[in-house]
């Protein structure tokens, strides 16, 4: 990858995981501030989970970018062995 390819990809997690969180945020206070029905309680399940997957694939992706890259640091997610001897 380029660096204009590299800073194309930061954005969009920046972007996603920053509506992701907002969403989530929005939908817990939603369930806090009203009264809510079952249908606020699954969209609330449904965005933790879609923030949560969004974060591994990130992480994922990353991590095969610098193992591709030849370039191994130490991970301190607790999901992967990258870095681990």
């Amino acid at each position: 990858m380029n660096q204009k390819e590299i800073t194309l990809l930061m954005s969009y997690v920046l972007n996603n995981r920053t509506r992701l969180e907002s969403e989530l945020d929005r939908r817990q206070s939603n369930i806090r501030m009203r009264e809510f029905t079952l249908t606020d309680c699954v969209e609330c399940a449904y965005s933790s989970v879609y923030l949560e997957v969004f974060n591994q694939v990130t992480t994922d992706i990353l991590h095969r970018r610098q193992k591709n890259r030849g370039v191994n640091p130490p991970c301190s997610c607790g999901h992967c062995s990258v870095g681990s001897s």
